[in-house]
């Protein structure tokens, strides 16, 4: 176990890591050597450039995210770095698989990704209108597993909504949690008191600037399920001004689609909407919700056993006092419990990684991602 735990910390700290490659032979130390860079542009944003790349030994076709650290500010590269190596150490169905990290002589740095092209969540939304019930039970399945996942690793998203979830190519209903870029660990004290993320999607404690944890995730999946079940913002579109005094006060406007849904649908977005962050589920105890269970038992009760063996279900104290600011000796021998936990599902996820061929390989990639992510709302607010 003591092996276990030095090799994640390598990865964590960003220290070059072997891996078991997909054919015979070993991984460069390059993403020229590993990938050749296709000209196609995928999506472009400030410092930041998105393009396919094809793996000169599998043929398989990728997606590079080129961040220009030139052009970044200190607090922006730091951010950065952290949600990379966060996500680089993320393996689950419904989250981006991290293929490679490196970094070029410039100082640029290439996370290449899985290629997802069913489109973002957001925009099917705004094409189709709302999903039907069972469908976006699937969806809230899904998103929960994703959470579960994470936060039995004491690492939380801090902006999750509809724009960072990609739909499956096709008529499936699959989902992939995307943008790991304001990623923090819970145990990191001064980001967890960051205002960051996406207005409208932010929990009340975060925009009040008070310290917060896993239950802000929670609070963002529920507004993304009442925007799937109604196709209507939980706030109205107004001036930026009355979209914080709302977001502050936590006053989630529920209109009539809302009100016809099926009461326990109504029943879990109410529950993750609540107030009072220490009175949310945690995604164990979303998964275990009726409306899920009852809709589609299998796939909830898959997701169930699979958040128990990651330890998601004794996640109940520890990210709650997080989120009031708590350190009592209670918090500490849960965070102790969950610390063991999380030993545990390392080993679990190394093990897999050594069998299936698919660890993330990281190349000198410095930085110890402790800095706060950027206090400053995103394109969709």
């Amino acid at each position: 176990m003591a092996c276990v735990a030095q090799t994640e910390r390598a990865l964590m700290a960003g220290a070059e890591v072997g891996c078991k490659a997909e054919q015979a032979g070993e991984r460069g130390t390059s993403l020229e050597m590993d990938f050749e860079v296709q000209e196609t542009v995928l999506g472009t944003g400030t410092n930041v450039i998105v393009r396919d790349a094809r793996c000169r030994r599998s043929g398989r076709i990728d997606a590079v995210k080129t961040f220009q650290t030139s052009g970044m500010t200190r607090a922006e590269v730091s951010n950065m770095r952290s949600g990379c190596g966060i996500q680089s150490e993320l393996v689950h169905p419904c989250i981006a698989r991290v293929r490679g990290l490196y970094e070029g002589s410039a100082g640029e740095v290439h996370l290449v990704m899985e290629k997802l092209g069913g489109g973002e969540l957001f925009d099917k939304i705004g094409k189709q209108g709302r999903l039907p019930v069972e469908e976006a039970a699937g969806v809230a399945v899904q998103l929960l597993r994703a959470a579960a996942c994470m936060h039995a690793r004491r690492l939380v998203h801090r902006d999750i909504k509809l724009g960072n979830i990609v739909c499956e190519e096709g008529d499936g209903r699959g989902i992939t949690l995307i943008d790991f870029g304001y990623a923090a660990r819970l145990d990191d004290r001064a980001a967890m008191g960051v205002r960051c993320g996406t207005l409208g999607y932010m929990a009340p404690e975060v925009v009040q600037g008070r310290p917060y944890g896993a239950a802000a995730d929670m609070w963002s999946i529920g507004i993304c399920l009442y925007t799937i079940l109604t196709g209507r913002r939980a706030f109205h579109k107004q001036s930026r001004t009355l979209l914080l005094q709302k977001s502050r006060r936590g006053a989630v406007q529920y209109c009539q689609t809302f009100k016809r849904l099926p009461l326990e649908a109504q029943d879990l977005v109410r529950q993750l909407l609540t107030l009072d962050p220490t009175r949310r589920p945690n995604a164990y105890e979303a998964l275990s919700h009726p409306w899920l269970t009852g809709a589609l038992p299998a796939e909830a009760a898959a997701g169930l056993q699979e958040a128990q063996a990651c330890g998601a279900h004794l996640l109940r104290k520890a990210p709650r006092a997080a989120a009031a600011g708590g350190g009592s000796a209670s918090t500490a021998c849960v965070q102790e419990v969950t610390c063991w936990m999380a030993m545990e599902y390392s080993l679990a996820v190394w093990h897999r990684f050594l069998y299936d061929g698919e660890r993330p390989f990281l190349v000198s990639l410095g930085g110890d991602g402790s800095s706060a992510g950027c206090p400053t709302e995103k394109a969709e607010a």
